[in-house]
């Protein structure tokens, strides 16, 4: 991590991948000890969404159903039930990802 301005109350930083993906762990492992507070699942999604950019350059279905589902449990939604509903389609399509991997094998395999 690389402090790179502090200033008027905020801090503006600089974090590798790997930072991104250790923060996401220890959120993850305090989840499963009981839920967290509204603005770390806030801040849980935030860190889903750069860690998964910076990691593969795009959002799954996976990536976008545990983003969602972060928002929802944020209590920060303008509208709720169309994240709702939007999550579940999404919770589909990952669903049939993985059955679809597990049928036909790794989508990269042989490369």
């Amino acid at each position: 991590m690389r402090i790179n301005e502090i200033k008027d109350g905020e801090v503006n930083v600089t974090l590798t991948s790997g930072e991104l993906v250790d923060i996401s762990n220890m959120l993850y492992e305090k989840e499963k000890k009981g839920p967290l507070k509204p603005q770390m699942y806030g801040l849980a999604a935030q860190v889903a969404t750069a860690r998964d950019l910076s990691q593969y350059g795009h959002l799954d279905a996976v990536s976008l159903a545990t983003i969602f589902r972060y928002r929802l449990l944020s209590g920060n939604i303008p509208n709720k039930r169309r994240l709702e509903k939007i999550q579940s389609i999404i919770s589909l399509l990952a669903d049939e990802d993985e059955e679809k991997e597990l049928e036909e094998g790794p989508a990269n395999e042989g490369l």
